[in-house]
């Protein structure tokens, strides 16, 4: 094979030594079959044609560059009879998409997945139909009054904060949320008895752990409640289901 200077000057090898192997040698291993059966959907069409895909090259020192690639089957031309490959650097282009995704997902203060990705991920979870499946819904109750007291950045730093506690009780598979406002769900894998109201447990004690605004230390607390996947048809379900048992608990407890 055949390849361009700007091709290998922009990877970092030296042509002399792309020149003659084969082209699937710098793409990086786990999109070499993506590559390979490309090439061969090609192959069976006599007539020839083209194909486009995204694939990751190794640069000289061994780091991914994603490139959208175009593949051209020239295999009916005498003076060919190959392929011609061209493609253009795409890392900053996926960059971008990946950072548009994760803000599509994820809530913009605490860095917790938001209601549509958390609901995204639920989706995933529930299909798979080996490990039982819950909802924690939870509201932190003295919210208002920090903000009316200490204003909207103390505020903000609670809710920060609360997030980081979440993230640090939970499991490494189950995910927490933040649904907006001062309310946050979490998924958890139910793989034994007890394992729900044991997390459960350890979200109180974090949540009632002191908090230092500037001079003063104040406490919140948590209205909690939560429902079993496999009682409900969709993730909307199950979230609404587990909102309404930490609204009942809140109103017959009336946290102080």
């Amino acid at each position: 094979a055949s390849a361009s200077s700007a091709l290998t000057r922009d990877l970092g090898h030296d042509l002399a030594i792309v020149e003659g192997r084969p082209f699937v040698e710098i793409v990086y291993i786990e999109d070499r079959q993506a590559m390979v059966d490309a090439i061969a959907g090609l192959a069976v069409d006599a007539s020839g044609g083209r194909t486009r895909l995204e694939a990751r090259l190794s640069t000289l020192g061994g780091r991914a560059t994603r490139y959208q690639l175009e593949i051209t089957s020239l295999a009916s031309d005498a003076t060919v009879d190959g392929y011609v490959l061209s493609g253009h650097d795409i890392t900053e282009l996926d960059t971008a998409r990946r950072k548009l995704a994760h803000a599509a997902s994820h809530d913009s203060l605490t860095g917790l997945l938001n209601r549509a990705g958390f609901e995204e991920s639920l989706t995933r979870s529930m299909a798979d139909h080996d490990v039982p499946l819950s909802v924690v819904f939870l509201d932190l109750d003295r919210f208002k009054p920090i903000n009316d007291t200490f204003g909207h950045h103390a505020g903000d730093r609670v809710l920060n904060i609360v997030a980081r506690r979440l993230a640090g009780v939970i499991r490494e598979r189950d995910y927490a949320a933040r649904f907006g406002g001062d309310e946050f769900a979490i998924a958890v894998h139910a793989t034994e008895p007890g394992i729900v109201e044991r997390l459960i447990e350890r979200v109180r004690a974090t949540i009632d752990e002191p908090i230092v605004l500037g001079e003063k230390t104040i406490t919140i607390r948590a209205a909690i409640g939560y429902a079993s996947c496999d009682r409900h048809a969709s993730p909307a379900e199950v979230i609404a289901a587990a909102d309404s048992a930490m609204y009942r608990n809140k109103t017959a407890h009336q946290l102080p």
